[in-house]
Formats: C-alpha cells, structure tokens, sequence
C-alpha cells in the first residue's frame, strides 16, 4: 500500500508546493499594493465565498472516489458522472445569475462601509458565485480523472488559480483595482475546468444519454453534501471571525487573514496531500475488511503530520516577524501593520498541530461511514466558536481575540474527534506512540518559546535569521525527533 501512497503524496505535494509559493507572490502583492484597509477587510470578505467553492471542489472529489470505493466497479460510471456533473453546473450556474443581481442590492444595505469597500466586496462576491460552478464540477473532473489514474490532477488547479490571479493583478490593478484579484480566480478556474475536460475527452469518456438505474445519484450526491457540510464549518467559523472583527479597528481582519494565509502553507502542502492520497486507501481498505491496512495507511498519515506540523510551529512561532517582514513588508503594508500580523501567526502557529491532523482524522470518520457524527460534533464547535468569541472580544477586543479563539477551538476540536473514534474503536493508536508524540509537542513549544527569544539578539537582519536560525532550529528539531521516535518512525513510515 505504501508503493501506492508515497508517489500520490509526493506528486500532490510537489504541485502544492508550487501552488503555495505562487501564493505568496500573491499575498505580497495584495499587501503591497493595498496595505490592509477597509477595502481589503472587505476583498477578504467576500473571499469566504472562494473558500466555500473550493470545499464544494474537495466534497466533489473526495465524495465521489469514497462512493466509487463503497459501490465498486460499474458500468458506465465515469459517463454517469459527466452527465450529472453537466446538470450540476447548469443548476449552479443559473443560481449564480439568479443571485448576481440579489447580491448587488442586499450586500450594499448589510456591509455599511466606505463607498470603495462596498465595491470591492459587492463585485468581489457577484465574480466569486460564478466561479462556484467551475470549480464545483471541476472536482468531479478530478475525481474521475484520479480513478483513470491521473492522481496528481486536483494539485494542479491551485496553480491555474494562482497564476491567473497573479497575472491580473500585474496588469488590470490600475483598470480594475482589488477586484482584478477575484477575475483572475475566476479566469483560472475557467481554463483549469477546460484543461480537465480535454482530458477526460482524450481518456474517450463521454456523458451517457440516459442514466442506468444501478447508478444511484441521490446516494452519490448525499454522501458528497456530508462531506460538504463538514467542509463548510471552517467557512461558518470563517463569517463568525469577520463578524466580530467588524467592531474592530480598520485593517484588523486583514492582518488576521495574511498571517492565516501563511499558516495555509503547511496545510496545503501537507494536510491536503496527506489525506487526499489516503482517502481512497483508506476506503478501499475498510470496505476490502483489511483491517491491518487500513491501520497502517491511518498510523503514517497520523505520524506523518504530527512530526512535520511540530516543525512548523517552531519555525512560526519563533521566525514570525522576519517572515513577515520578507512576504508583505513593501509598499502600503506599513511597520505597524507588520507588527500586528507577525504577533497574529504567533499566537496562530500555536494551533497548527491539531490544525493539520484533523482532516486526517476526518478520513477516519469518511472511510468508517461516520460522517453524520462528524458534523454533529462540528456543529456543535461552532456552538463553541460562538461563545469563546463573544468572551474573548469582551474582554479583548482586538486582533488577539481572534488568533487565541481560533487556537483554543482547533485543539479542542481536534481532541474531541479523536477521543470519539477511540472511544468507538474505530481506530487505535499504540499508548506508546502517544506518548512519544506527546513528548515532541513539549519539547517542540519550549524551543520555539526560547528561540524566539535568543534569534532577534543573535541575528538582526531578517534573511540571516530565517537562513541560519531556520537551520539551527531543522537541526534541533530532528535530534529531538530522533531522540525520542529513534527507528520507530522510520519503521511506522515503511
């Protein structure tokens, strides 16, 4: 099973890596051209509706492969899916028509800012519900495409969308403003849906005329909206940050929302590649009655994010503001504004752990058909997410309410996910591999802890301090890991 997971894991990786770096050039774009203003709190508003169009990408994806596992091979299964994938986007896509107009009329009357951050966030949102319907059918492209074998195909549309969306910043910012951002997406997300359907048009699969009653669509789309729904908590909680973050000061989301951009980097590279090449693993094991497999895909995909978020949390924790510096500080992003968003990925950095290893446990609860008590405890986090908030923004009411919610939610969340589906037995963890874990997660807060504080008396130039610290902490980092896993890693990871 290994031989089949490391090369899908590795070509995801590879593409978001690139995808993220492409990111980055973005994100310092957006910082350097517009700072962080009312009319980028507005742009990253309207944003939230991007994010609810890649998760609807991800549920097609990761529904479809997980019905594809359950139901086996079936005749006519891919054509059946171009067919109901094309009413799919029929139905979208008047919806975004139908809601372009609604949208310009009520967005205006509830977002009361300046004229420009009206603009920004009414165009921004009309672009994004087109670019819905693209990206949705597009992850039923993907799907189809990963099961003829074609693994690395979803890593590429972050590309498309990046790329794009960089290009018409360069060149249409002047004509267009922040609005050139959500056009280049939506241009992206376009051409990567055309790519995907020459594609599937050189595999020779073709959209049946009628659809045989073996194939069960409401079965299909019910298990894609359960993993849509979980998909959209982190959007839910998303609107809930920017609601209480309109009663603070201007440029507050802004800065939350670079420093959360930069935490996306190791959940794209890692948490995504790991659970989307796992899934159909896991899947296939838990239906094939492999249990040992299934055990073992689950063991290294854990192990795996575990020791390489450790990392990452020390690197953020202790080097935010020399990254921060080199990503955003140039143009509008004003020193002040660098002070903010490097204290906001501190104390965010402190989250990444359980922030990366739950969409690796929710392939546990998607592989044992345990969806619905997935959302039933993440419903019941934004019960949580909503009392933490109104607390913490009574009692602090600025940037630092948000970074300390969102951490305190992620490691409860993620505990809570875990200690049901041990509970259940649906997946056991060695007492003695918790442990060790347990020892890297202390020892890795007590370096980052003391290196931030030794690294800006030691180095005082930012790209000295992310070369040589960033060297010194990688070399502490895998002797603490060696120390304590020894061989056992490098034996759970065969």
């Amino acid at each position: 099973m290994t031989k089949k997971w490391l090369p899908s894991l590795i070509g995801l990786s590879l593409f978001a890596i690139f995808g993220r770096l492409l990111g980055f050039v973005r994100e310092a774009l957006i910082a350097s051209g517009f700072g962080a203003t009312d009319i980028t709190d507005a742009y990253l508003t309207a944003l939230l509706l991007f994010d609810i169009a890649i998760a609807a990408n991800t549920s097609f994806l990761q529904g479809t492969l997980a019905y594809s596992a359950e139901i086996g091979e079936q005749k006519n299964f891919h054509s059946n899916l171009l067919k109901a994938g094309t009413k799919i986007f029929v139905i979208i896509f008047i919806g975004a028509l139908v809601l372009y107009p609604v949208a310009g009329y009520i967005i205006p009357l509830i977002y009361n800012r300046s004229a420009a951050a009206n603009e920004a966030i009414t165009r921004s949102s009309q672009i994004l519900l087109f670019l819905a319907s693209f990206l949705s059918v597009s992850g039923i492209f993907a799907a189809v495409l990963q099961m003829k074998g074609n693994i690395t195909n979803p890593g590429r549309l972050i590309i498309f969308l990046n790329v794009f969306s960089i290009s018409f910043l360069i060149f249409f910012t002047n004509a267009m403003g922040i609005i050139s951002l959500p056009a280049g997406f939506l241009c992206g997300g376009l051409l990567f849906f055309a790519y995907q359907y020459l594609l599937i048009k050189k595999e020779g699969i073709a959209a049946v005329k009628s659809t045989p009653a073996e194939f069960n669509t409401s079965k299909w789309i019910g298990v894609v909206l359960l993993i849509f729904l979980n998909s959209l908590f982190p959007i839910i909680l998303g609107f809930l940050e920017r609601y209480f973050s309109y009663g603070f000061k201007e440029g507050t989301f802004s800065h939350y929302q670079f420093a959360y951009k930069i935490l996306l980097l190791p959940l794209t590279i890692l948490s995504y590649a790991i659970s989307t090449s796992l899934l159909p693993l896991q899947v296939k094991s838990v239906n094939e009655g492999k249990e040992e497999e299934f055990a073992s895909a689950t063991r290294k995909g854990i192990i795996l994010s575990v020791v390489t978020s450790a990392f990452f949390m020390i690197i953020f924790y202790s080097l935010a503001e020399p990254i921060i510096q080199l990503v955003y500080q140039r143009g509008q992003f004003t020193l002040t504004d660098m002070q903010e968003t490097s204290s906001a990925l501190r104390i965010l950095s402190l989250g990444l752990v359980p922030f990366l290893l739950t969409p690796i446990i929710a392939n546990i609860y998607f592989s044992r058909k345990a969806v619905k008590k997935l959302i039933a405890i993440n419903i019941s986090f934004v019960l949580v997410q909503v009392v933490s908030l109104t607390i913490l923004a009574g009692q602090i009411p600025d940037i630092k309410a948000l970074t300390i919610n969102w951490v305190i939610v992620a490691w409860l969340n993620s505990i809570v996910l875990i200690l049901y589906l041990l509970r259940k037995k649906y997946f056991n963890l060695e007492k003695i591999i918790l442990l060790k874990a347990l020892i890297i997660l202390i020892f890795s807060f007590a370096i980052a802890y003391f290196a931030q504080l030794f690294i800006a008396i030691v180095f005082n130039n930012p790209i000295l301090q992310l070369l040589f610290a960033g060297i010194i902490l990688l070399i502490a980092y895998s002797a603490l890991c060696f120390a304590v896993l020894g061989s056992d890693i490098i034996k759970k990871l065969r």
